[in-house]
């Protein structure tokens, strides 16, 4: 559902009463709030389905709602926001604006012909503000047509808040996948180790073995899927040092094995420790990064106020 809540001055009541007075009757199904620090709004206008709101504290908003702070602006708004009493108002949209969640629109609205504040007459808290699309809430005769564009901005907002999970894009499913190869190395060494189970001797009929032929053939299938799937999300989101990293890392360490006679015919400890670290680059580029890759990938963002 879609939370409204109206952020006004109290010299603004009476446009803040205007403008829930419409969204109450002509759209049933928001929830109407206001933010304020007296109860001037509820006096100028009496609904019990318009309540006092709590302070915005920058907890994000569940997925499946949104919310709009529809920010009245008057002619005397850039100086009067700046007063004491207004400080929790002050608070509340500075909190907003730098929310960065995308089930948030901020929304300006000018009465009086009031030009947008600019970027300089803003307080720096408030600044963002500036950048945001605002709308007029003008008399009569614009007053019909200015409140349908209201209208139309709400339809996109609730059809913008029902689309975010696709246009944030879900990685989730990747980022559980990602582990599968590490966690199948791990149990097929914990056989041999634990298990004391000897490939070379195992019987080729028995169950060991084909638990040991199944793991190893999942664990190399599920590395390049995973390898390739990787790849392929770093260039979708133009992530290109990490397609370079994630794409290249995996076929260079596999072919630095060529390397592995080489290693043998240094010193004993040296030897020892080439291939050590060599064994350990590929554990890292084929079951370590990818892993990393898909914690680090964060949903996509749009900027407070845009849809």
């Amino acid at each position: 559902m879609i939370t409204v809540r109206i952020v006004s001055t109290p010299e603004d009541g009476p446009f803040a009463a205007l403008l829930s007075e419409h969204l109450l009757r002509f759209h049933s199904d928001l929830r109407v709030s206001y933010v304020g620090h007296d109860d001037m709004l509820l006096r100028a206008f009496q609904d019990p389905q318009m309540t006092k709101t709590q302070p915005f504290t920058g907890t994000k908003i569940p997925k499946n709602d949104g919310l709009i702070a529809m920010v009245v602006i008057s002619l005397n708004w850039t100086n009067s926001i700046l007063l004491s009493p207004n400080q929790r108002i002050r608070s509340e949209l500075s909190a907003l604006l730098a929310s960065n969640d995308p089930n948030i629109l901020v929304l300006p609205v000018l009465v009086q012909n009031t030009p947008m504040p600019k970027h300089g007459d803003l307080p720096p808290d408030l600044q963002p503000l500036a950048e945001v699309q605002a709308l007029p809430l003008r008399p009569i005769p614009s007053w019909g047509g200015d409140l349908e564009r209201f209208d139309m901005r709400i339809r996109e907002f609730r059809e913008a808040v029902k689309h975010l999970p696709h246009a944030r894009g879900n990685y989730t499913p990747f980022k559980i996948v990602s582990v599968v190869p590490a966690i199948l190395m791990v149990s097929l060494n914990g056989l041999f180790v634990i298990g004391h189970v000897d490939p070379s001797v195992v019987d080729k009929g028995s169950v060991s073995y084909v638990l040991l032929l199944t793991l190893g053939f999942c664990a190399y299938t599920s590395t390049i899927v995973i390898w390739l799937t990787a790849t392929i999300i770093a260039l979708s989101t133009r992530r290109y040092w990490w397609a370079l990293v994630v794409g290249m890392a995996p076929p260079v360490s596999l072919l630095l094995i060529v390397a592995i006679p080489l290693l043998e015919q240094l010193p004993g400890r040296l030897s020892s420790l080439s291939q050590t670290t060599l064994f350990l680059l590929q554990i890292v580029a084929l079951l370590i990064l990818p892993i990393v890759f898909g914690q680090v990938l964060p949903p996509h963002r749009r900027k407070p106020g845009y849809l």
